[in-house]
């Protein structure tokens, strides 16, 4: 079962359904699965919360004044909620001992073959697999799919996207496992590790977006500044290693990463993605859909449907957290937002009584992941990431607690 829970919630594209009609709502794989599992939660009398219980209160607290307002937005925000939480909880309460190391293996390889095939369709210049959801799927489930086989090619050159519903969602998945897995390339000396970090790297690169990057750094960094002395060596040495690579894959697929970071300070500079000055725009643009819904914002999913009618001068896609979530929830769902985010960091992350087994090693990607993640969605918006960061959390968490265990354990 965690198989198929960490398949489909990482690698299947939230718009694959069991049948597609356009008369009836999108039944996904996704929320049939997620149906599954809360029975199966439900069924155990003791199943555990903590520490996801008051991050899931504070989020609850978050859109409680939008379903007041608009209880027809019930349905659809419940859905959307069991489909975040449900799986780390079923994690949270499933993985042990027994299944821990072969989950970690499984998910390598999951990975590992997504990078495969995103490398693929760049050798080929085509990418079947969305090519082939694209025309399968019904006109309302294309705002949940991106496909960047042709679009923007004359502005990014490159954007790698696999069979993921979106290039930078990608780049995420990369960049949020990628700590985990230098640590026990470090930890074990595996071929697997290694190759799971060569591919994701590459691919990280080719995806040709700068949050993914800037993730991946900060939880490095952070996770760095708080190991070990021995792993500190060891990372400062795969950076030495990996510098002049990833220099080399730049250069040589013609990726614009120097012009972007430019673009970021300065708003004369065009990199075909976000600047300084676009990301000030959407500001002033979020306060004037708001008016006189600063508090409580204008409900659920009101961001999205703003974003596909197109009828907000300079909001282009809202693409930060903070956009979205005035738009939807008003200041009142900023702050709630905030103690969500505050109270999940403290509740895996601090040491304390209940996770002091927590390695050090361990501790330190659980807050660079964190620190890392918010920084991502500030920059480019929470993009259906959500659940993958509660489900990686939740698997480093429990490695942490089991990490003498699984580390003495010989790879399959």
């Amino acid at each position: 079962m965690t198989f198929l829970i960490i398949t489909v919630f990482i690698a299947v594209p939230k718009v694959v359904a069991l049948f597609n009609n356009t008369a009836y709502p999108i039944i996904s794989v996704q929320k049939v699965l997620v149906v599954i599992m809360t029975a199966i939660l439900l069924r155990n009398k003791k199943f555990y919360l903590n520490p996801l219980k008051w991050p899931i209160i504070f989020y609850f607290i978050m859109v409680l004044p939008s379903i007041i307002v608009n209880p027809l937005s019930s349905i659809e925000f419940f859905s959307n909620f069991l489909t975040i939480f449900i799986p780390p909880l079923f994690l949270l309460n499933y993985l042990n001992y027994d299944n821990v190391p072969r989950v970690v293996d499984f998910t390598s390889s999951l990975i590992i073959m997504t990078c495969v095939y995103g490398l693929f369709t760049v050798i080929v210049s085509d990418n079947f697999i969305i090519n082939f959801i694209t025309e399968s799927v019904p006109k309302n489930g294309h705002k949940l799919l991106s496909n960047y086989s042709e679009r923007e090619a004359a502005v990014r050159s490159l954007r790698l996207q696999s069979f993921i519903n979106h290039p930078i969602r990608f780049g995420f998945i990369l960049a949020m496992f990628l700590p985990l897995y230098i640590l026990i390339l470090f930890r074990r000396k595996s071929i697997k590790d290694f190759i799971f970090a060569f591919f994701s790297i590459l691919c990280l690169l080719l995806v040709n977006s700068r949050s993914p990057i800037l993730f991946l750094l900060v939880s490095l960094l952070i996770g760095f500044a708080y190991s070990s002395i021995d792993y500190k060596w060891k990372l400062t040495r795969v950076f030495a290693l990996l510098m002049p690579i990833g220099v080399l894959i730049i250069t040589v697929t013609k990726s614009n990463y120097l012009i972007a970071v430019r673009a970021l300070i300065d708003s004369s500079v065009d990199a075909g993605g976000s600047s300084s000055d676009m990301r000030s725009k959407q500001l002033v643009a979020t306060f004037n859909v708001l008016k006189n819904d600063l508090i409580f914002g204008k409900g659920f999913d009101a961001t999205q449907e703003i974003v596909r009618q197109d009828v907000v001068t300079d909001l282009y896609g809202a693409e930060s957290w903070l956009f979205g979530t005035l738009i939807d929830y008003g200041m009142w769902g900023v702050f709630f937002g905030l103690l969500f985010f505050f109270q999940f960091f403290k509740a895996l992350s601090f040491k304390n009584s209940k996770n002091s087994s927590l390695s050090r090693n361990i501790r330190g990607i659980l807050i660079g992941t964190s620190i890392g993640y918010f920084i991502f969605i500030l920059l480019t918006g929470e993009m259906d990431t959500l659940g993958i960061f509660l489900i990686g959390q939740i698997m480093f968490y429990k490695i942490g607690l089991m990490e003498k265990y699984y580390m003495s354990l010989s790879i399959n």
